[in-house]
């Protein structure tokens, strides 16, 4: 189920792994079923934030409410981009967005 809370703010699911003792998250998807597509693993509820102090990041369509393409580094967002990420938001098209991610319960 979607949940948008505010228009900063989302719930979503996705894959939670870890690296050493420390947790990361991808494949961000609205919906639990679409976390399935990408693979097995432990798939939890998150909460995420638009906050200039996030340590997750985002692309937000213009015209679009749920920010896509979420990673736990800059620099894996920026890969999605030939042209830079610069220059996508130069056209207006789109933006970055910074995200506080924390994990829900059920």
């Amino acid at each position: 189920m979607f949940i948008a809370m505010h228009t900063n703010e989302w719930v979503m699911y996705c894959h939670k792994n870890t690296k050493g003792d420390t947790p990361y998250y991808k494949h961000f998807c609205l919906h639990i079923d679409m976390v399935k597509l990408y693979g097995s693993g432990d798939i939890v509820k998150v909460h995420l934030k638009e906050d200039a102090t996030g340590t997750y990041w985002g692309w937000l369509r213009s015209g679009h409410s749920t920010p896509t393409m979420i990673w736990h580094d800059i620099g894996l967002l920026r890969m999605c981009f030939p042209y830079s990420l610069e220059s996508e938001e130069k056209s207006g098209a789109s933006r970055r967005v910074c995200l506080i991610l924390t994990e829900l319960e059920g």
